[in-house]
C-alpha cells in the first residue's frame, strides 16, 4: 500500500508542480503488481484539494488564442501525442502546447485510476472542490471525515455540495 499526501499551498490548491507527481505515481502504481492500494489524502487541515490553482490555468490556458472546434480537436490530438513520453512532454513544456498536454495527461491519469487493477482510495480529510473532486471521483473508494463537503456537478453544469 502507498499513501500519497497532496501538499498544496495554504489554500490547498493543486497546481502545475503537483500534476507531474500525480501522473507519475498513478502510472507507476498501475504498472507495479506489488502495489495493490494507493491512498490519497491532503496535508492541509480541513482541505483535501480545494481546487486547481487559477494561476496555473490562466498561465497555461491563456497563451492559446480562441479557435474553432476543428483546430481544438487537432490541438487535442497533437497534445495527446506529445504526452506519450517524457522527452516529448519536455519539448511541449517549452511551447504554448504545455497546457493542452497537461490537460490530456490529467484526463488520461483519471481514466487510468478508474480502470486500474490497483485500488485507489481518497481519504478526504477536508473539503473537496474542482480538480480535487475529480481526483476523488476517479478513486474506487472515497472515505470522508464527518462534516466534509464533496462538490457535486449536475449534468447541466450546476454545482452542489
Amino acid at each position: 500500500m502507498l499513501v500519497a499526501r497532496f501538499i498544496g499551498d495554504q489554500l490547498g490548491l493543486f497546481g502545475r508542480a503537483d500534476a507531474p507527481g500525480l501522473f507519475d505515481l498513478v502510472e507507476r502504481a498501475d504498472r507495479d503488481p506489488d502495489v495493490r492500494v494507493v491512498v490519497f489524502t491532503g496535508s492541509h487541515p480541513g482541505r483535501f484539494i480545494s481546487h486547481a490553482d487559477l494561476a496555473w490555468l490562466r498561465e497555461d490556458g491563456s497563451v492559446i488564442p480562441q479557435v474553432g472546434r476543428g483546430v481544438t480537436n487537432a490541438v487535442a490530438r497533437i497534445a495527446h501525442q506529445f504526452g506519450r513520453n517524457k522527452l516529448t512532454r519536455w519539448v511541449a513544456r517549452k511551447t504554448p502546447l504545455t497546457g493542452a498536454v497537461q490537460l490530456d495527461l490529467m484526463h488520461e491519469t483519471l481514466l487510468r485510476m478508474s480502470t486500474s487493477s490497483t485500488i485507489f482510495v481518497a481519504a478526504l480529510n477536508g473539503s473537496v472542490l474542482g480538480v480535487g473532486a475529480e481526483i476523488s471521483w476517479a478513486c474506487d473508494l472515497r472515505l470522508m471525515a464527518a462534516g466534509n463537503l464533496l462538490e457535486i456537478e449536475d449534468g447541466d453544469g450546476t454545482h452542489h455540495s
